[in-house]
């Protein structure tokens, strides 16, 4: 099922991919095993909060979290953001494509 966050997320990704960005997706969410029939955990060391895209551009990375519109951080999300914060590492909230095209315009 399609989320107004999930086709933002889609959207940035594909922008991210046709330009030649350096950056891949986080997901730490149980996943459904068909198989045995359960939802599996994540790994022990997989941390919540963490942001959806991680994206490495001109020698910084950067933490990328995609809500909707009218999205909120989960407090998993904000404490995340403040521990990415200080130690001096970019975050940014984008809800649109737009905003990622105006902080990321291009590779170059």
């Amino acid at each position: 099922m399609s989320t107004p966050e999930s086709n933002v997320l889609d959207a940035v990704c594909e922008y991210l991919h046709k330009q030649g960005h350096f950056f891949f997706r986080v997901n730490n969410v149980g996943v459904y095993d068909t198989v045995k029939g359960i939802h599996r955990t994540p790994p022990k060391w997989a941390m919540k909060g963490v942001s959806d895209v991680i994206l490495v551009w001109k020698g910084k990375t950067y933490f990328i979290e995609i809500k909707s519109p009218v999205g909120k951080l989960s407090p998993d999300q904000i404490a995340f953001q403040a521990h990415v914060e200080d130690n001096d590492v970019d975050y940014f909230v984008v809800r649109s494509i737009d905003e990622i095209m105006r902080l990321f315009p291009n590779r170059a």
